[in-house]
């Protein structure tokens, strides 16, 4: 995978995943700031970098803030979902209890230029829903502008 980043020149995600339970058949390369830690010292190639899932992070302590100060200069993209800080439900904003306004308000800091991929498995309202409840949040921040331009 390196060989193909360099190659292409195009930055690799990798995704804070999420809790699994113990007796779970799957294994992800990271869940904590630790366990990327190790992923990240293991690749260090420049074409790789964190994709902040905003939902999985806010179910570990500390929540997103802890993954945006362990790695401001690795962030290159997010996933934007809501849930009730007790499972990840992957729900349109504004219907669990995620505060998106501070995690961009963090994210701005570290001047972050990635995406923000709403990431819901259900309809295209959904998504279009989240979009709606975004808007207004990036307005106030001073983002929406930039965050609607290709």
């Amino acid at each position: 995978m390196v060989e193909l980043a360099e190659k292409y020149k195009l930055p690799i995600g990798i995704e804070n995943m999420n809790k699994v339970h113990e007796e779970a058949e799957i294994a992800y390369l990271g869940v904590t700031i630790d366990e990327l830690s190790r992923v990240f010292n293991a690749i260090p190639s420049k074409y790789f970098g964190l994709t902040l899932d905003i939902a999985h992070a806010s179910l570990l302590p500390g929540g997103p803030g802890s993954f945006i100060d362990a790695f401001p200069n690795r962030i290159i993209s997010t996933h934007v979902s809501d849930n009730d800080l007790i499972l990840d439900r992957h729900i349109p904003v504004g219907e669990g209890k995620i505060d998106f306004k501070k995690t961009f308000e963090m994210l701005m800091k570290i001047g972050f230029k990635g995406t923000l991929n709403i990431e819901l498995p259900r309809s295209n309202e959904d998504r279009a829903l989240s979009k709606r409840r975004l808007e207004p949040i990036l307005s106030e921040l001073g983002i929406l502008k930039e965050a609607l331009t290709p």
